[in-house]
């Protein structure tokens, strides 16, 4: 009976991370999907961070308001990729570095952006790259 109780629990917790990782406005990327997942999606901005790096852990909270403010855009995804954990084709040099990659282009032909790291900038940088429909974004957040 004990094992039953505790195998239900495990499983209940499990279930509630693959829940909060599907609910999350930006998608987390490893090197088993990064390839596929950049050919797969019409246009991607991808983090390349280190969880170490100050920059990023400032940058974390507007990166993720940008995947909020695209969250209904079908045609521009969000994502990240821990750079210090996972093989990626770009040659990252420093943390954090933003590409996007827009439709039909793959690694390593994104534009890196060097922009503010305010939520504001980013956002408007991505309506500027990106063709198609942008009236979707959340502009209040």
């Amino acid at each position: 009976m004990m094992k039953t109780l505790l195998f239900a629990a495990f499983m209940l917790l499990c279930r509630a991370d693959d829940e909060s990782a599907e609910d999350e406005a930006v998608f987390t990327l490893t090197t088993d999907n990064f390839d596929k997942f950049i050919g797969d999606n019409p246009r991607v901005l991808v983090e390349f961070y280190a969880p170490w790096c100050g920059h990023c852990k400032r940058l974390a909270p507007e990166y993720e308001k940008v995947g909020e403010a695209f969250g209904d855009v079908d045609s521009v995804i969000i994502a990240k990729v821990d750079a210090t954990e996972n093989d990626t084709p770009e040659e990252i040099k420093g943390f954090p570095t933003l590409i996007f990659y827009p439709k039909g282009k793959t690694t390593p032909e994104g534009i890196k952006y060097s922009g503010d790291r305010k939520q504001e900038a980013i956002i408007e940088w991505i309506k500027e790259n990106a063709s198609g429909d942008m009236s979707a974004v959340k502009t209040e957040l």
